[in-house]
């Protein structure tokens, strides 16, 4: 495998503008943040857009610090490039309608991703296109501010970034031009609608507030779900709920606690109004006021580990590839055969995923909510499994001394949503006899 560093030598001397990345060992990011949202692909240092550079002095410099950082190319302008990011099925059905429209899109160069998606490389038009996400179905746009990871990065998977195709960079296509610098457009209020709406929410309508400049390029229809499924249902409820809009916001692609609390106040200030309302209309009041949830905001954004529900799909698709290649971490197949249960596919991903969880959290503690474990198991084609069935494993697993329950959480006011905390203590022991004696 040829070296990171040249790698990124030779990216720089084509004018590209490299950003030193994390990257992953044992599963975890270099970050050593107990759960992190890319693991080994955000930048190792703040403020990268202004930071990143086509020196090669100072790239040589960097890789000597971190030999094994991944490779970071800050896309747009400044590069050159833009870049179409197209991942999971949407993106592939995406790619074969584009296809159709203009076949030379396949004659460029184009990458791999460590997921199984591509990367296509476009000559930048000379127009502001900027970073956008899901602009069409699965596909992603990086263009300004935006940054994407080059070969022969390391996945967190394990798989590496390849080049699939060392065809010259075409220019853009025609075709998808007007559709991205409407984004531009768009966000800069250029457009008809806006003119005639000068104040825009994130539903359309006149009233309220707009997201902050760093948060323009996340999906909005994702912020808007994730007020709405944070919005208190009863009483005496506020702060928590307000934990669980971080967690919910963190879930969104693109959002990471690198972002500071302070870009998400007309966020929280959304939410606030939201939540009175509802109350209003529920026959109960919303306690403080819309500074104090501003307040508990800004610590829950300090303190949340966990996105909401959608941090679980990598995990549970990764344990799920290796149960079905017969790849299991010693640890978890050893405390597998000492209860006898190799034979059982639930328990086998239900026991990695929380081996999985565990390595994350390092020495901290780790949760895994039973609604959410349970959605991602009928994702997978269980669809026996519901949130009992998983409260009750993990109860089972802590009995049997491969978890230990540290804290038993509480239920919600409805009685639902009871999140316990647990530690992984199982060691390696030898597998007991088949036979009785």
């Amino acid at each position: 495998m040829r070296k990171k560093v040249e790698s990124a030598i030779e990216y720089a001397a084509s004018g590209w503008r490299i950003v030193p990345c994390h990257s992953t060992k044992r599963k975890q990011c270099t970050c050593r943040r107990s759960y992190c949202g890319k693991p080994g692909k955000h930048p190792r240092f703040s403020k990268w857009p202004d930071i990143a550079t086509s020196d090669l002095e100072m790239i040589r410099a960097w890789w000597k610090k971190w030999p094994d950082a991944n490779v970071g190319v800050a896309t747009g302008a400044g590069s050159g490039i833009v870049v179409l990011d197209f991942d999971g099925s949407d993106g592939v059905s995406t790619l074969q309608k584009l296809a159709v429209d203009d076949p030379s899109i396949h004659q460029t160069l184009i990458h791999q991703t460590g997921s199984g998606g591509w990367h296509f490389f476009f000559r930048h038009p000379g127009v502001i296109i900027p970073t956008t996400a899901r602009r069409l179905p699965g596909m992603d746009v990086r263009g300004e501010g935006g940054l994407i990871i080059l070969p022969p990065s390391r996945h967190e998977f394990g798989r590496y970034y390849t080049v699939f195709n060392d065809d010259p960079i075409l220019n853009l296509p025609s075709s998808l031009q007007p559709l991205l610098q409407e984004c531009h457009k768009e966000r800069l209020g250029e457009t008809k609608n806006d003119q005639e709406q000068p104040s825009v929410t994130m539903q359309g309508g006149t009233e309220g507030t707009d997201v902050s400049r760093t948060l323009r390029g996340v999906d909005k229809d994702r912020i808007e779900s994730a007020i709405r499924q944070s919005l208190p249902l009863s009483s005496g409820i506020r702060n928590r709920q307000v934990f669980a809009l971080a967690r919910h916001l963190l879930a969104i692609e693109g959002v990471t606690q690198q972002i500071p609390a302070t870009e998400f106040k007309q966020i929280i200030e959304r939410w606030h109004r939201m939540a009175t309302a509802q109350a209003t209309r529920l026959g109960f009041k919303i306690a403080g006021d819309v500074e104090e949830t501003w307040t508990d905001f800004r610590y829950a954004w300090g303190r949340v580990k966990h996105p909401f529900g959608e941090e679980l799909r990598p995990v549970f698709d990764r344990v799920a590839n290796m149960d079905s290649g017969g790849e299991v971490e010693p640890l978890v197949h050893n405390a597998l055969m000492y209860y006898r249960r190799t034979e059982d596919p639930l328990m086998r991903i239900l026991v990695g995923v929380l081996f999985e969880l565990a390595q994350c959290a390092g020495d901290e503690p780790f949760s895994l909510a039973c609604n959410a474990g349970a959605h991602q198991f009928q994702r997978l084609g269980f669809k026996q499994v519901d949130s009992k069935w998983i409260l009750r494993r993990l109860q089972t697993l802590a009995g049997d001394e491969i978890l230990t329950c540290i804290d038993r959480g509480k239920a919600g006011s409805r009685g639902i949503g009871k999140v316990a905390l647990y530690r992984w203590i199982w060691q390696m022991k030898p597998a007991p006899s088949t036979e009785y004696e």
